[in-house]
């Protein structure tokens, strides 16, 4: 059975209430960090730029690389599977 107009509405609500406060921390943050002034934002540059050293950072970024590739790599053999292909080896 189909969604009702109400489960419709609210749905479309619960998602504009989602993208504007989205929007609206984009907005203050953007405030923010232009009233910050320039020294603060070298200071979260560099904060970011060290990042990359944390070990527990750089597992799960390897991991998460890992596993996007092996999603493209099973959504091409089932695409060529559904086109009648041979998977690639």
């Amino acid at each position: 059975m189909g969604m009702t107009n109400l489960k419709r509405g609210a749905r479309f609500l619960t998602k504009t209430r989602t993208r504007l406060a989205l929007l609206g921390g984009g907005a203050l943050g953007y405030y923010l960090g232009t009233r910050a002034g320039r020294e603060r934002y070298y200071q979260i540059n560099a904060f970011l730029h060290r990042l990359p050293r944390v070990n527990a950072l750089k597992i799960g970024l390897s991991k998460t690389t890992a596993l996007m590739q092996l999603s493209r790599e099973a959504k091409r053999s089932l695409s060529e599977r559904i086109r009648g292909k041979s998977p690639r080896s």
